[in-house]
């Protein structure tokens, strides 16, 4: 007798911190001591495979960090609403990804950033400072 079937896996999801800081100093890198910043707003918008829209809004948590959520992997666009007063600090400084800020100098918001499946979730995060 042969039987047949077929096995179904629900794909899940992984979850990727990333963080936003105060970086008081506005070196671009993450010091000991700059604080995170607290009430970021943060939104995502996946278009799925199947054609449907996935959107999420989230705020960063008391150390600054936020998780960006896949619904499975997929690309999608990523929008940050800063404190008002912040800008976003350099980028790419120093040697250490994880420590680095990860977007262009001089934004007050990130609009519909590109998020390529995520390999490093560290390549998110974000030094802002007063203006």
């Amino acid at each position: 007798i042969e039987i047949e079937f077929k096995l179904m896996i629900d794909h899940v999801a992984p979850n990727y911190t990333a963080r936003i800081w105060n970086d008081l100093n506005q070196n671009g890198i993450l010091d000991v001591g700059e604080p995170g910043i607290i009430g970021a707003t943060i939104g995502y918008r996946y278009d799925l495979p199947d054609g449907t829209i996935w959107i999420e809004i989230d705020e960063t948590n008391a150390n600054g960090l936020y998780t960006i959520p896949l619904p499975e992997p997929s690309n999608g666009k990523l929008s940050i609403i800063f404190p008002s007063g912040y800008v976003s600090t350099f980028r790419d400084q120093g040697f250490d990804e994880a420590r680095d800020s990860d977007f262009q100098r001089g934004l007050t918001r990130i609009t519909d950033h590109s998020i390529q499946n995520l390999d490093n979730p560290a390549m998110l995060d974000l030094g802002i400072h007063l203006e």
